[in-house]
């Protein structure tokens, strides 16, 4: 799918210690190009002399000459009733701490850090007198902080404080401008337009990879249909309707429990559910098969204590 540019989501499911976070590892690290992961693989293959219809090493020429940003995130531990986050977020916040790494710019996660780039790129001298009075009057502040405008530009530029100065700029564009800005609020906007982005940035695809979704999708209930939807968005409503090279693996150790919420996000043209453990065959191949050759045989010994 990756070498066709088709993009398309996987739910990969299966029992604890089964093997899938070293799958969603492997598929990630072989995604990204690595040689020494690729030779590692090339010479494994010849040991097992593996048939050549069967080979991964057909595709490594072609992966490794496409460009994918990798968005990698492991959901064992957050989420829950008390968090306000959703899986979007996670998603989006990902992608941004590993854009920054690479491009060393800000990236927009929350529609307040959208608008603040759109201020300061479309807006600022047109809006700028209009701001300063805006400011003067305290009570246009009120619940929210208090910014002179000199200070309020260096905290629109400042990762850390973009998000409060955006929600001052919301007020002002709202109360005060009586207009309401055109920035990506939805989960299908934001997600395309986070997409977008690394694509004009250099990138011929994204792979996001999610382990522990069944988990993390069960402890967070309250947020149930907005995590369903955010799943479909990625593997369906960007990879399938709008034809971006999307592609995403989620590791489960259940199945998604609602019929309606199974039927609607698991399908071929969404996320294709794959069981790891669902031939007879494959515990051999997955767990018993997976084992080292013995290199040092004093390391087979352990000595435990008398008492």
């Amino acid at each position: 799918h990756i070498r066709s540019g088709d993009g398309q989501g996987w739910w990969v499911q299966a029992e604890f210690g089964s093997g899938k976070s070293h799958l969603l590892s492997a598929s990630t690290i072989l995604a990204l190009g690595g040689n020494v992961a690729w030779d590692s693989v090339e010479k494994k293959e010849k040991d097992s002399n593996t048939p050549k219809r069967e080979s991964l090493v057909q595709f490594r020429d072609d992966i490794c000459n496409i460009k994918l940003f990798p968005v990698s995130r492991s959901l064992v531990g957050v989420g829950g009733s008390s968090s306000t986050k959703g899986l979007i977020d996670y998603i989006l916040e990902t992608a941004a701490e590993y854009f920054e790494i690479v491009t060393g710019k800000p990236f927009p996660v929350y529609p307040e850090e959208h608008l603040a780039d759109r201020f300061l790129e479309r807006d600022l001298e047109l809006y700028r007198e209009e701001l300063k009075k805006f400011l003067s009057i305290e009570r246009n502040l009120e619940g929210l902080p208090k910014y002179s405008f000199e200070r309020l530009l260096e905290a629109l530029r400042d990762p850390e404080e973009r998000q409060d100065a955006g929600a001052v700029l919301w007020k002002f564009y709202r109360n005060h401008l009586q207009t309401e800005p055109k920035i990506p609020v939805d989960q299908v906007d934001r997600l395309e337009h986070c997409v977008r982005r690394i694509l004009s940035s250099g990138y011929d695809g994204v792979f996001i990879v999610l382990d522990e979704v069944s988990e993390y999708m069960e402890k967070d209930a309250t947020r149930r249909y907005e995590n369903e939807d955010t799943l479909l968005t990625i593997s369906h409503t960007l990879a399938k309707e709008r034809r971006l090279p999307v592609w995403c693996m989620c590791a489960a150790q259940t199945a998604i429990e609602a019929k309606q919420a199974a039927s609607k996000i698991i399908a071929p043209d969404r996320l294709k559910q794959y069981e790891l453990l669902r031939k007879e065959r494959s515990y051999y191949e997955i767990v018993l098969k997976r084992t080292r050759r013995v290199k040092t045989v004093s390391y087979t010994h352990l000595t435990l204590p008398t008492n």
